[in-house]
């Protein structure tokens, strides 16, 4: 019984000091700008080399902080329309400002609409984004 405990402790050392040994030569980034009680990664890109948080910067706004990088502020972001492109190069969201819901991939906000049936989808080149939407015609295939 003893060796198990002797066995577990030495494990749990180990573990505890890589991770403070990473921590003090500068492995660990921090690439979030809000404590950590107020973001949460929601999507990881295809690489694994992009994170994208959302953050709440202050009690009615929210944005899509990517890697660090802060988005557009908005009123409410759909945490699960968050995707990003198979190349890892873009992503795509759905994003809510004064009652209307944007469709939003990387950077620009390309079409707003009352309603999505689905979230957004990338083609396998990644050249192309789709996603079922209503506006004041009704339901349509939106396609960028």
């Amino acid at each position: 019984m003893y060796k198990k405990a002797l066995i577990i402790s030495i494990i749990a050392f180990a573990l505890f000091s890589s991770v403070a040994f990473a921590l003090n030569i500068g492995l660990a980034k921090n690439i979030t700008s809000q404590k950590l009680g107020d973001n949460y990664p929601i999507a990881i890109s295809p690489d694994q080399r992009r994170a994208a948080f959302l953050e709440r910067t202050n009690l009615f706004k929210v944005r899509l902080s990517i890697n660090g990088k802060p988005g557009n502020t908005y009123d409410a972001i759909d945490p699960k329309s968050v995707i990003f492109s198979p190349d890892s190069q873009n992503i795509a969201y759905f994003a809510k400002r004064n009652e209307i819901w944007i469709l939003v991939i990387g950077d620009e906000e390309v079409k707003l609409c009352d309603a999505a049936k689905n979230y957004p989808i990338f083609s396998n080149d990644s050249k192309r984004c789709a996603v079922m939407i209503r506006d004041n015609n009704g339901w349509m295939v939106f396609d960028s």
